[in-house]
């Protein structure tokens, strides 16, 4: 309800969406923007090879199969679509380029090239950029980590090689947007880029916009942990949120393989609660096989 009432007040802007990763997921993102005045649908997956085999358990190919179907199937309701390019900076050479080509000729209007792991400088989204716009004229957006402190850097460079635009946030480790209002209103003429971007206003919306989503998301945060039972719903964005805010740091392979354990005991308890996921997580991380965790759970200690 909470979706629907946002894209239905929202008269300026364009509402984006995720639509999942699959058809029925896809039909409950058209739901929830089906009174926005402009929507788009956005196809998020990942593309490096670690967060496709871990995640998917996909190999490039059929990764790729999915997502051009996913783009299809999106595009045939008459929304723009956009191809959110996870885990982009860590993909094998040639991979997200021709990927790029590919959601271009199915119908998407974008790709965003995201820097999840904060691994990418400002030489690979020169590099990615400018290899994308030499094979299709999508258009081409970006989100650079702020991981180095270079998020800026990395955002001006991405623009002189021909980015379309840059996404930025007011939480999490990402581009400010207050800092890079300031960075396009100071050189937007050097650059050659325009923006309409309130800057007059911008840092003090910045700063209320954050003071809000911060205390929102600590809370929603504490209590999805806290009280909710853990089913077939679980993503794995959802999965990694739970495991940082239990205080743990897992690899991708470790978070993909957690997961998998998570699913198979929701497959048999049909929910699982915190203290059942925690040890979950601690058995994994302590170095022990999750084949042990997964025997004991049959017999009603996990």
């Amino acid at each position: 309800v909470i979706y629907r009432t946002i894209a239905s007040s929202a008269k300026n802007t364009i509402v984006k969406i995720p639509v999942g990763d699959n058809m029925e997921s896809l039909a409950l993102a058209l739901k929830c923007v089906e009174g926005a005045k402009k929507a788009c649908l956005q196809v998020e997956m990942p593309v490096s090879t670690a967060q496709m085999e871990y995640f998917y358990h996909l190999k490039a190919n059929a990764m790729q199969d999915k997502i051009i179907e996913l783009v299809k199937a999106s595009k045939e309701t008459g929304k723009c679509v956009e191809f959110v390019a996870l885990d982009a900076f860590r993909a094998e050479k040639g991979f997200v380029q021709n990927l790029a080509k590919a959601v271009c000729d199915a119908g998407a209007c974008a790709i965003t090239l995201c820097d999840d792991a904060g691994e990418a400088l400002v030489e690979d989204f020169e590099s990615l950029v400018k290899e994308i716009k030499s094979v299709c004229d999508i258009k081409v957006l970006v989100q650079p980590s702020n991981n180095f402190s270079m998020a800026s850097a990395c955002a001006v460079g991405a623009i002189k090689a021909g980015a379309d635009g840059v996404k930025v946030s007011t939480v999490g480790n990402y581009l400010s947007l207050s800092v890079f209002s300031e960075i396009i209103k100071s050189k937007k003429y050097l650059l050659d880029v325009d923006c309409s971007v309130d800057y007059t206003n911008v840092f003090t919306i910045d700063q209320a916009i954050n003071s809000i989503a911060t205390t929102t998301e600590s809370s929603v945060s504490e209590e999805k942990i806290q009280n909710k039972p853990i089913n077939s719903d679980l993503t794995i964005k959802d999965l990694s949120t739970m495991v940082k805010s239990l205080g743990y740091e897992l690899t991708d392979e470790d978070t993909g393989k957690v997961y998998e354990e998570v699913k198979k005991l929701v497959v048999r308890k049909e929910s699982i609660d915190q203290k059942e996921l925690e040890e979950v997580i601690y058995m994994f991380s302590s170095g022990e096989d999750l084949t042990v965790c997964h025997s004991q759970s049959a017999n009603g200690n996990i």
